[in-house]
């Protein structure tokens, strides 16, 4: 199978792919066309050589692909539904606040809930890190579930599927076309969800041995403080794991490809051809 340096992500009706040179998305308007969006990746690893180095090259890549995604999102947004975008520094603070409020929901619903609730089935600081994962575990299958009742995330939860497809027929050198892509499942070993699996998992062991502590909220600013290696720590395990074939290394993705039944959907055929147009646009840096 071919290896490719290529990473993806689901945006509103469409696909983004990064390449290492340029990032380019995919996005279907409402007259049926197909928009090609491109702009070159961050420089900022080739400048530092320490962002390349192994646990901080996971910590660095997460911030440039969560701001890139952030970026393409409401790109996309734009795009599909057609709006022009009048009041520019509106906008532009509107963005900032939605992404504090989703900041603080992401620690309040994934760092604190979880803690608090361990803080209240034991006293044990090791059993307290284990009951933690349980809950943030179960906490996020939760989310997904309910985010795939919007009919609007279930679209973009298809184009998730349609990058996985599209992913795997160019990893089999096969084109990328809807009838080839269905040949392949929808989930895909090297996938956020996955990572955000093993972070979990992660998390457990990491909190255990440097997060022994009974005090709720200095549990829980240690575990803010130690949330990068933990970043660190699960990229360098879902790298490892996705490139073997090992019996360990399936155990290790099997949970992950499980729960990405929640996050990825079987996409339409016209899906796939939006996948396959971004991910044509990025290969042609690879």
């Amino acid at each position: 199978m071919k290896q490719v340096n290529l990473g993806g992500q689901a945006v509103f009706e469409g696909v983004m792919i990064v390449a290492p040179e340029k990032a380019s998305m995919a996005v279907r308007k409402p007259d049926g066309t197909i928009d090609i969006t491109q702009q070159p990746t961050s420089s900022f690893a080739k400048r530092h050589g320490w962002a390349k180095w192994p646990v901080v090259r996971g910590v660095v890549n997460l911030c440039t692909q969560l701001a890139l995604g952030y970026r393409m999102l409401n790109r996309s947004m734009e795009i599909a539904l057609a709006e022009e975008d009048e009041e520019e520094t509106s906008a532009g603070w509107m963005g900032v606040v939605s992404a504090l409020l989703a900041v603080v929901l992401a620690v309040g619903l994934f760092m604190l809930l979880p803690t608090l609730l361990a803080g209240l089935l034991t006293k044990s600081p090791t059993w307290m890190s284990v009951w933690e994962g349980i809950f943030r575990l179960v906490i996020f299958a939760l989310y997904l579930v309910a985010m795939s009742l919007s009919k609007d995330l279930r679209r973009v939860f298809m184009y998730h599927g349609a990058e996985h497809r599209v992913l795997h027929c160019i990893e089999h050198e096969v084109e990328p076309t809807p009838e080839n892509s269905k040949r392949f499942p929808v989930v895909h070993p090297r996938c956020g969800t996955s990572f955000l699996f093993l972070a979990m998992v992660v998390s457990i062991v990491v909190f255990s041995l440097f997060g022994r502590t009974s005090s709720l909220w200095l549990r829980l600013g240690l575990r803010i403080v130690l949330l990068p290696l933990v970043i660190g720590l699960s990229y360098e395990l879902l790298k490892l794991a996705a490139r073997s074939e090992s019996w360990w290394a399936r155990i290790l993705r099997a949970p992950g490809l499980l729960l990405q039944r929640l996050s990825t959907k079987v996409p339409t055929d016209d899906m796939i051809e939006v996948a396959a147009a971004a991910y044509r646009v990025a290969s042609e840096d690879v």
